[in-house]
């Protein structure tokens, strides 16, 4: 079964437990989004909401001596209020995290919060550099606001994990070409910050099984 983090488990006794300074922390399995490609969004059907109690989190994380927490949430935050709430409840504390966040989502306002929040790292779902694959993908980004978010990004060193699909059978060579153009682009921001921050990529290779 899948299981709510906040409803299932005592999080003071979970968090109290834990003898390491890192953490990693999955508060909720599944997605409200319905990425093609994707099949995580299926556990959210079963819920009525996705709201994650930052609060309590915040609390339970205050009182041990984690420095560190990867949130594995496969998204830990849905809109700019989830982003706007978390950062709030954190308020003065030091531990720093990363977790997963909708390309979408990203303007300065929430990179302002993610750097006031002490964020280390934040995963990107970007998938493709080709417009024709992304809107199969459901990918509604825009390319020129995404580099400008990237930059923005590295200059409040904050690194950054880009993942990429390859190998889809409607992807063309063109379509290849223009993902890898669109990591070319990204990398030279990396440079031209002087490596403020990183920015690493995964890429993925869709596989058909019998």
């Amino acid at each position: 079964a899948i299981l709510n983090f906040q409803e299932e488990f005592d999080c003071k006794k979970i968090i109290s437990q834990v003898n390491s300074k890192e953490l990693s922390l999955n508060t909720f399995n599944g997605c409200p989004y319905k990425c093609e490609y994707c099949s995580l969004n299926i556990p959210y059907i079963d819920y009525k909401n996705y709201d994650v109690n930052y609060k309590e989190i915040n609390e339970c994380l205050g009182a041990s001596n984690i420095e560190s927490v990867f949130f594995s949430n496969e998204l830990f935050f849905k809109n700019e209020n989830d982003v706007e709430e978390f950062i709030e409840t954190k308020n003065k504390l030091n531990y720093e995290f990363s977790c997963s966040l909708r390309a979408e989502l990203l303007n300065k306002e929430i990179i302002n919060l993610l750097r006031k929040g002490n964020c280390k790292s934040i995963f990107l779902g970007i998938e493709s550099g080709s417009p024709r694959i992304r809107k199969y993908y459901r990918k509604q980004i825009n390319v020129k606001e995404l580099l400008h978010n990237i930059d923005y990004l590295i200059k409040n060193e904050i690194n950054i994990i880009c993942s990429f699909i390859i190998s889809d059978p409607r992807e063309l060579e063109c379509d290849l070409n223009k993902t890898i153009e669109l990591m070319r682009e990204i990398k030279n921001i990396e440079k031209n910050n002087k490596y403020n921050a990183l920015i690493i990529y995964e890429i993925n290779k869709i596989q058909f099984f019998p």
